[in-house]
């Protein structure tokens, strides 16, 4: 019997820099001369002061960049879509049709002013079956910085600076035709970890995790509200009708997973990535030295 074969898609081909920060101390060195301010040292045009702390590399092909994977036994990455048919992938999801709902964002991370964000949901479909996206739909063109989303059966329910909102598609063409604020207004100060990762849960209610720095309180139809500073998850009945915080802590969390057995995953981006989510548990965070109860331990270090 040949090996157990599991093949990932992967949707988009994009470049990162690492940093390679100065082993010395970040503190100036003390003078030693006649006073120096920013007024008298010449400008240096045309260089990059920062260059040399910076690993350079060439643009690569989405088949470049595919071949680069270093993958576990029986694993296969193949491409499904890239540029220029999808820019700056944010977010992606399923739905029960096999389609691949992307989120993209060409605003971030500087938010655009209220009305005026141009980036997108679009759906995109492998039409023929060679594997391939060869379909692309824009559900809707008209966000700022969605950063999570999931297809319901009318529609979508997505995150767009700075609320959830219910999107939906009432003539079925895969284009949104309405949409209403399922739960807001969500803190957006720092746009690297806002509202994230939609998940429907084993409840039946909409999870999610809230992003590093922002602040936000927020409240369901039914009156009762939460108030999360930083890192947390929550949930939100399917209606808005009722929110529940579900876990207090850690620092930006970014991605939700349930395995086969039913238990909920989280990672966060940081040096202790890997979580068990337990409802109620507090997990270390910036600017809290103990915790009203046990830390939950986290599940891996130093990824």
């Amino acid at each position: 019997m040949p090996p157990f074969r599991i093949t990932f898609r992967i949707g988009l081909s994009l470049l990162t820099a690492s940093l390679l920060f100065p082993s010395q101390s970040c503190k100036p060195p003390k003078k030693s001369g006649p006073n120096v301010s920013a007024a008298n040292v010449p400008r240096q045009t045309g260089t990059d002061i920062y260059a040399e702390h910076i690993r350079t590399a060439g643009f690569k092909t989405p088949e470049e960049e595919r071949l680069s994977f270093i993958l576990p036994e029986g694993f296969e990455v193949t491409l499904f879509a890239s540029e220029p048919d999808i820019t700056k992938p944010m977010n992606m999801e399923f739905d029960d049709r096999g389609r691949l709902w992307v989120t993209q964002s060409s605003e971030y991370p500087m938010a655009a002013g209220e009305g005026d964000g141009k980036d997108r949901i679009t759906i995109l479909e492998d039409k023929n079956g060679d594997g391939r996206a060869d379909t692309f739909t824009h559900f809707d063109d008209n966000l700022n910085i969605p950063i999570g989303i999931m297809p319901v059966a009318d529609g979508a329910i997505a995150y767009s600076i700075p609320n959830l909102y219910h999107f939906k598609d009432i003539d079925n063409d895969g284009k949104a035709d309405s949409r209403e604020i399922l739960l807001g207004g969500f803190g957006h100060k720092d746009t690297h970890g806002m509202v994230n990762n939609l998940v429907r849960g084993y409840d039946g209610w909409l999870h999610a995790c809230h992003g590093f720095s922002n602040v936000s309180a927020v409240a369901g139809t039914d009156g009762d509200s939460v108030r999360m500073n930083s890192g947390n998850t929550f949930r939100v009945k399917m209606d808005g009708s009722h929110v529940e915080q579900t876990t207090f802590g850690r620092v930006n969390p970014f991605g939700y997973a349930y395995d086969e057995r039913g238990y909920l995953y989280s990672v966060d981006c940081h040096t202790k990535p890997i979580t068990q989510l337990i409802f109620g548990g507090e997990y270390p965070h910036f600017g809290k030295k103990g915790a009203r109860r046990a830390w939950v331990r986290t599940c891996y270090d130093d990824l």
